[in-house]
Order: structure tokens, then C-alpha cells, then sequence
């Protein structure tokens, strides 16, 4: 069991120093007005949703809606790194589908009167 769970851990470090990198390289330095002040936030540096439920409670941390903006720009920032290359992906790939379904229709024979091909 101890084995197991050995592996799990080297597996995550492995799948979260992947991000890392993966974060540093999508958001590196430049000279653009646009790119400075932005930082590509790795996935251990999330802060935690279930966490910040947890310490809620009944009555809300005096630091609760710094808390909820940050992540929701954590959120944003893995959305923009996953989601959608997925979801443009996804549509690509839905596309090409449609495209390919278009062929065999009716007017892939010829029309009555027409010579065959």
C-alpha cells in the first residue's frame, strides 16, 4: 500500500513540475505592456476552494473576498493554460466532422439526364 501511494506522489510531482514549467513558459517575460504585471500560476499555487469552504463556516474570515478573487484568478489562469485549447480543439475536431459527413449526400450523384461519370 505504502508502494502505491510512493508512486501516486512521484507521479503528481512529476504532472505538477510539468505544469510549472508549462505556466513559466505561456507566461514569460516581456517588454509588452500587456505581459508585464501578468504571471502564469501553476496548479499548487491554486489556493484551495475546498480549503477556504472548510474554514468558512458560519461566519465569513475578515479575508474572504481577497480570498475568492484570487481564486477566481487562479481559476482563470488554469481555464486559459486547459479549457480552451480543449474546448477550440473540440470544435476543430467537431468541424472537420460535419465537413466529412457533408460527402455521400445527393449531390455526390449525377443528377437524372446527366451523363455518368
Amino acid at each position: 500500500m505504502t508502494y502505491g501511494r510512493e508512486m501516486l506522489r512521484k507521479a503528481s510531482e512529476a504532472i505538477l513540475n510539468l505544469d510549472e514549467r508549462y505556466a513559466d513558459a505561456l507566461f514569460s517575460k516581456g517588454d509588452s505592456q500587456f505581459i508585464q504585471g501578468t504571471r502564469g500560476l501553476p496548479l499548487r499555487e491554486v489556493p484551495g476552494y475546498t480549503q477556504l469552504l472548510d474554514e468558512v463556516g458560519n461566519e465569513l474570515p475578515p479575508d474572504f473576498n481577497s480570498r475568492m478573487s484570487d481564486f477566481a484568478y487562479g481559476s482563470a489562469n488554469v481555464g486559459a493554460r486547459y479549457a480552451l485549447p480543449a474546448l477550440a480543439t473540440t470544435a476543430a475536431a467537431k468541424g472537420l466532422y460535419d465537413l466529412t459527413a457533408m460527402f455521400g449526400n445527393g449531390a455526390d450523384y449525377p443528377e437524372q439526364g446527366q451523363l455518368p461519370l
